[in-house]
Parts: structure tokens; C-alpha cells; sequence
């Protein structure tokens, strides 16, 4: 049976050849960016099959649906090559896995159940606008990647400083042991102040402790990001809002982590394994969701068509492991500024055909 064998109008093979193509080609470009910034893929994956879709016609009030859907399937293998290529280089956090996975994979269900009741409107319109703060931040959002440095803590700095002491670090020590020996000597002296001192010790504790000093030193938005409630809401959040855009959760992800200090690298790899938790469910919800929609593509369970997401995986999947390997190495900003530039135009196009 043709690919497009059951729809109104089949395409011509030329229609056809290009599109395999160019689904070849989109799943090279959005692997690789899945591995270079952690993203899922299908921040690219969405845009290119809603170009490619009106070759195969698809009626458009399905484009958007069948290519989130179809996106979400492709960020499964995809997710997967990429975190198992992070997590070898230690770009991995565990915990932050841990914490994360369960409110993004609800959220991730709960968007593509209610993704049938959302017009295609209604999608286009809120795609067009994350995919806009999506892009300003790809552009503009990287340049603290530049000088970041690994993380250190506070224990492993002195460690290292007390490994590499210098002939001038002895000398420091004699002189130490030498103001210690003066030191006994003013201590005497020193202990009189210290008793005159003690009724004013307690009011500069009090003063330091008070409330209404700890207020002034944290930020609300310090407050509300070290609170604990605000991961898993985030996450819930992320989940719900990739499902709906058919992106693996990297987009929102990362920027949150980054916010809450953790090191980009491990930020990106750790996005990157949760595209796994948001894609499963999510896929699933969208194939419940589609399963009696009229008119879809040949061989498709509900939203979701196998031979575009296979055709995209077979090239998608070790393009991964390229861009994790790229992004331990590379400063990835122009790659972000032209692909920024990319989903601005793509934005256009979704809204210009979804408003007029």
C-alpha cells in the first residue's frame, strides 16, 4: 500500500521523494541539536514536518496535531541516544532525574489527553508564542555558557590548595607559628575588652538573626525558587507545556536548572534524559486522544504517523550522539542565533496560516 494511499489527493513522486528527504535530512538536524543543547529535538522536528505536511494532503487542520504527535515519537530513541552519551561524560544528575521525572511525565500525559480538545487555532497560537520566548532565549539566553567553569566546592578547593603548597606557603606557616606565640600574649590583655563587650554581643546577634533582616537578604524570587514545591510544579509545568509544543522538555528545562545554579553541561544532560519521561507518556496521550480522528495519515496510531517518525529516527537517533559529543566541546551560540532566527520564521508562518 502507498504512504499516502488512503488520503483525498496522493501526492506525486516527486512530492514523495522530497519528502523523505527532507524528513531524512530534519531528523540529522534535530538529533544533533537534541545532543548540543539538550532540547528533545523537537523544537526542530515540529516546525519542519508543518512545512513538509502539505505535500502529503493532509488536511491543515491537522498539520499541527499529527506533527507534534509524530514529534513526541521521535524524541523517544532520540532522548535516550543523547542522555546515554551525556551521562557517559558525567553530565548526568541522578538526583535532579529523580526529582523531576515523575511531575514532568503527568504533565506530559495530561497534554496530549487534552491535546484533541484544543482547536488548531487555539495550538498554533500557543506554539507561535512559546516557540517566540523560545527562540529570544536560544538567541540571547546562552552567553553565560562562555565563561562558566566547572563546579567546585568549597572542601575540594581547599584540598587542592593544601596538595600544591609552594616553598612561600612554608614560609607562611613559620610566620603563623610565630603570631600564634604573640597572640598568647595578647589574649590577657584581649580578655578584659571581651568582658565589657559581652552585654552588647547579644543585641548584634539578635539584630543579625532578626526577621526582618533575613527578609531584606533574600529576594522573593529566591524565596520562591528554593522553596519546596516550586521543582515539582515547574517540572508539572514543563511536562505540560512540551507535550502541547511536541518538544522534549529541554527548552523549559534547562533554562529552570540553570536559574537554580546547576553547571549547563550537566543542566543539558540531565534535560536530555527527561525528554525520555516526557515523550512516552505524552506520545501515549496523543495517540488516545487521535484514535478516531477522521482522515489521518496511513499506518498512524491516533496522531502520530510510524513512517514519518521512522523515517525521521533512523537519521535522528545517531545524530544525537554527535551533537552530545559537540556540545562538551563546541560554544554552540551561533548554531542557537541561526536556529533562533529559524523558529522565528517558522513562528510566522503558523501564525499567519492559523489567523488568516
Amino acid at each position: 500500500m502507498p504512504l499516502f494511499s488512503t488520503l483525498p489527493t496522493e501526492p506525486s513522486l516527486l512530492a514523495l521523494s522530497a519528502t523523505i528527504i527532507g524528513l531524512l535530512v530534519v531528523g540529522v538536524g534535530s538529533g544533533t541539536l537534541a545532543g548540543l543543547l539538550g532540547v528533545g529535538g523537537g523544537i526542530i522536528i515540529v516546525p519542519a514536518l508543518y512545512w513538509l505536511l502539505p505535500l502529503s494532503g493532509l488536511e491543515p487542520a491537522l498539520w499541527l496535531h499529527v506533527a507534534i504527535a509524530t514529534s513526541l515519537a521521535v524524541i523517544m530513541p532520540t532522548a535516550l541516544s543523547s542522555a546515554r552519551a551525556h551521562y557517559r561524560r558525567g553530565g548526568l544528575d541522578v538526583k535532579l532525574l529523580r526529582l523531576w521525572g515523575g511531575p514532568i511525565a503527568l504533565g506530559a500525559l495530561l497534554g496530549g489527553l487534552v491535546a484533541r480538545a484544543i482547536s488548531a487555532q487555539g495550538l498554533a497560537i500557543f506554539f507561535a508564542l512559546a516557540a517566540t520566548a523560545i527562540a529570544l532565549n536560544l538567541a540571547f539566553g546562552g552567553r553565560h555558557t562562555k565563561t562558566e567553569k566547572p563546579d567546585l566546592n568549597e572542601a575540594s578547593l581547599n584540598d587542592k590548595a593544601y596538595k600544591t603548597k609552594t616553598p612561600k606557603d612554608k614560609t607562611s606557616q613559620d610566620e603563623a607559628s610565630q603570631d600564634e606565640a604573640s597572640q598568647d600574649e595578647a589574649s590577657q590583655g584581649e580578655a578584659s575588652q571581651d568582658k565589657a563587650s559581652k552585654n552588647e554581643a547579644p543585641k548584634s546577634e539578635a539584630q543579625a538573626t532578626s526577621p526582618a533582616l533575613s527578609r531584606t537578604t533574600r529576594s522573593p524570587k529566591s524565596i520562591i525558587m528554593n522553596s519546596a514545591w516550586f521543582q515539582p510544579l515547574a517540572a508539572l509545568g514543563s511536562g505540560l507545556g512540551s507535550a502541547l509544543m511536541g518538544i522534549g522538555g529541554g527548552s523549559f528545562v534547562v533554562p529552570i536548572l540553570s536559574m537554580l545554579g546547576t553547571p549547563i553541561h550537566r543542566a543539558i544532560g540531565t534535560a536530555a534524559a527527561l525528554g525520555i519521561a516526557v515523550s512516552l507518556p505524552a506520545t501515549i496521550g496523543f495517540i488516545a486522544s487521535g484514535w478516531s480522528v477522521p482522515s489521518r495519515l496511513p499506518f498512524s496510531l491516533g496522531y502520530v504517523s510510524l513512517p514519518l517518525a521512522v523515517l525521521i529516527a533512523l537519521s535522528a537517533t545517531p545524530s544525537a550522539r554527535l551533537g552530545a559529543n559537540l556540545a562538551h566541546r563546541a560554544k554552540p551560540i551561533v548554531l542557537r542565533r541561526i536556529f533562533a532566527l529559524f523558529l522565528m520564521v517558522t513562528v510566522a508562518k503558523i501564525a499567519y496560516t492559523a489567523l488568516f
